[in-house]
């Protein structure tokens, strides 16, 4: 399976969830060869979805994944990894609270 993603993140994610082109007009305009199987259309929010949003957006988005589903399939951590990233985003919130 082959998929073409677009992503939002901002407030405005709502309105961009249709920008990306059909998979089968993009493969045949910038492509020589186009894949035997034609890509599906995915959308990525780092936002929650409400259920009652949920069928307009994978009607508009194609699969969609937002941060539960996105939670979900992330594997295992190591350690010292998730310490990285405790202490980046400490110093991102120290920076936007200006402390």
């Amino acid at each position: 399976m082959i998929t073409f993603g677009q992503c939002a993140t901002g407030q405005n994610w709502g309105e961009k969830i249709s920008e990306l082109s059909p998979p089968d007009r993009w493969c045949g305009h910038w492509m020589d060869d186009t894949p035997t199987v034609l890509p599906i259309r995915s959308f990525f929010v780092p936002h929650r979805i409400v259920r009652d949003s949920w069928s307009h957006c994978c009607t508009f988005g194609g699969i969609l994944y937002d941060r539960c589903r996105i939670a979900s399939l992330v594997p295992e951590v190591e350690e010292d990894l998730k310490k990285q990233w405790v202490a980046w985003s400490i110093h991102v919130l120290s920076q936007i609270r200006g402390t």
